[in-house]
């Protein structure tokens, strides 16, 4: 079923998202990396894939999202 409210909804996020141009910081294992990153730019974010525990502390003060991806 299609919701309109939804759709719209959507929309203006997306179009927050390319506005804002935020910077993802995305830790993921190394298989979806690269997927990750091509979905983060097709919405207008730029994403940085840091995985360093040195790197963490500055990327925290410089991202504004944060992408958890954990294998078991």
């Amino acid at each position: 079923m299609f919701d309109e409210g939804m759709a719209q909804k959507a929309a203006d996020r997306l179009k927050r998202v390319r506005e804002r141009k935020p910077l993802v910081h995305n830790i993921t294992n190394f298989v979806v990396m690269n997927y990750t990153a091509n979905a983060l730019l097709a919405c207008g974010a730029s994403p940085v894939m840091a995985h360093a525990a040195e790197e963490v502390e500055e990327m925290v003060s410089l991202a504004g999202a944060l992408v958890l991806i954990l294998a078991r």
